[in-house]
């Protein structure tokens, strides 16, 4: 993401309580900033006696930043303020910190691969809040901001879980709630081999008590797809890992629940967070949906049908040499165009759905998916006289998109291009 929103209206994420115990549900997050700085953010909800705390996860990649060159090679810094409001707007918590990214080599400086996972928390009594993330580059003095609602309340004496934290199979260095490991910030896993790592705590057991636990693993629609009846048992006040094997899973959105089962085998409580399937190779004879959908907008009609009609082994040729006619760099491993395209895709299918319609087929979507980016959008959400109405800018090539929210119900619709 080499694009700058100027002016862009911070992306609100809606975060809602389940009112059966006191645990926090964050169906907005986690969320992407679309411009530059890019950067995305999630959150998780734990107790640390006598509060609930908020983690809040940031990460960044080399990518996002500014490099100067050094001495030693190149670095790139940030600062990361995080600000908790009360509903009256009064500043609950905040802090700013740091962040410094560094490369030896030039192409490391725009690597997607190289990033960084910083994490911040706060202490809050029962209420509810706004969290504010604001990055702001101190070279290019480019600035972004994600925002979301957010209610923590006290975890109550019944036996009660803790929110999900995704994490990353990768070892890495650093104080965290799940030492030797960070946060998943995206919940997206692409490598079969390492599975869904996760993390949760148990609070209010009693002293020698113990509880059963079960995960089950179900698709956008609901429908069970994996499930596991025979973890270990657990005792509250302790951390606990689990793993879901990802190899049977296409690539696309599913949601992880955990129950604590009590000795005759009856669920006591429950909670669920979504992640995300991404492998960069698709299983061809089960994503057909999936990979249909990534070509729509860049492959004609005839293609498509032949591509969804063929069996498997004539699909996947069909598939390699479509991206390999694309490559801008047929001489290195990497597929430029195939790994920015994609990328465009499923960032507009998380962040512009509409209703029902799924957000790589809307307008805002498909314009995002062809064009990138804005380098700036103009948002009207509070005229007296006027629907909500963003206008997104695009410098290189001169054009003007007008997306009208006719409804009110955030279904944006293109009706101007200039």
């Amino acid at each position: 993401m080499n694009r700058w929103l100027r002016h862009a209206l911070p992306i609100l994420c809606i975060v809602t309580l389940w009112s059966g115990g006191a645990r926090c549900q964050y169906d907005g997050l986690p969320s992407c900033h679309p411009g530059t700085p890019f950067y995305c953010v999630d959150a998780a909800c734990f107790r640390e006696a006598p509060s609930s705390i908020l983690e809040i996860y940031l990460g960044l990649c080399n990518e996002s930043l500014q490099f100067l060159k050094t001495a030693d090679g190149y670095c790139a810094s940030a600062d990361v303020t995080a600000v908790l409001y009360d509903r009256s707007g009064k500043q609950l918590a905040g802090d700013t910190y740091r962040v410094r990214l560094s490369a030896s080599r030039y192409d490391e400086t725009t690597s997607v691969d190289s990033c960084k996972t910083l994490t911040m928390s706060f202490k809050a009594p029962p209420g509810e809040y706004r969290l504010a993330v604001t990055l702001a580059d101190r070279d290019s003095r480019r600035k972004s901001v994600i925002e979301a609602l957010t209610e923590v309340m006290d975890f109550g004496e019944s036996p009660v879980l803790s929110d999900i934290g995704f994490i990353m199979a990768e070892e890495s260095p650093g104080k965290s709630r799940w030492p030797g490991y960070q946060a998943n910030v995206r919940r997206s896993y692409g490598k079969v081999d390492e599975g869904i790592l996760f993390y949760y705590e148990v609070y209010n057991v009693a002293e020698g008590d113990s509880l059963g636990v079960t995960y089950t693993v179900k698709d956008v629609e609901g429908g069970v797809v994996q499930s596991d009846t025979d973890l270990v048992a657990t005792v509250a006040g302790e951390g606990h890992f689990g793993r879901v094997p990802m190899d049977t899973l296409s690539n696309g959105w599913y949601l992880l629940e955990l129950a604590l089962l009590d000795d005759t085998g009856g669920q006591v409580v429950s909670r669920s967070r979504g992640f995300e399937i991404n492998r960069e190779e698709f299983y061809l004879g089960r994503d057909v949906r999936d990979a249909v959908a990534i070509l729509t907008y860049i492959a004609g009609g005839g293609f498509i049908d032949s591509f969804a009609d063929a069996d498997v082994e004539e699909r996947k040729r069909m598939w390699e040499q479509f991206w390999r006619e694309k490559d801008p760099t047929p001489a290195t491993p990497r597929n430029e165009y195939y790994d920015e395209h994609v990328k465009r895709f499923r960032y507009a299918d998380m962040n512009f759905a509409a209703g029902v319609t799924e957000g790589w087929r809307t307008d805002r979507g498909r314009i995002y998916i062809l064009e990138g980016p804005p380098d700036e959008i103009e948002s009207y959400s509070m005229e007296i006289d006027r629907n909500p109405t963003e206008v997104w800018f695009y410098f290189d090539n001169g054009r003007r998109y007008v997306f009208v929210d006719e409804t009110g119900f955030g279904d944006y619709v293109l009706v101007d291009i200039r």
